[in-house]
């Protein structure tokens, strides 16, 4: 069968949430992302692991994750339809308002 992000999404909050491990949590995330390159453009998991990093307090892998996701994102809307530009725009709109979101925060590293 087709394994989907929420196979891994699922299995991270397990691990975080019952089994008290974050760190693990963690590197299931990444896990996905490494053997699934298309879970990266899924705002929904990217999402969740952007919650679990900001929680452990890791602002650096959360910001490199977002401007990762965005990335990809942009880059799978390339040389689509107008409206499917316009539905792609939506659809990362919970990224942006997420970088917004930490950026406001949390004091520039720059």
């Amino acid at each position: 069968g087709i394994i989907t992000w929420h196979l891994f999404a699922a299995h991270a909050t397990m691990e975080h949430r019952l089994n008290a491990s974050p760190d693990i949590a963690a590197r299931v995330y990444e896990l996905g992302l490494r053997n699934h390159r298309t879970f990266l453009a899924t705002p929904q998991y990217v999402i969740q692991y952007a919650h679990l990093l900001l929680e452990l307090g890791d602002t650096e892998n959360l910001r490199a994750l977002l401007v990762r996701a965005i990335a990809a994102c942009e880059e799978t809307s390339i040389d689509v339809e107008q409206d499917a530009t316009a539905t792609k725009r939506d659809t990362m709109k919970p990224l942006w308002d997420m970088m917004l979101r930490l950026e406001l925060i949390l004091p520039s590293t720059v």
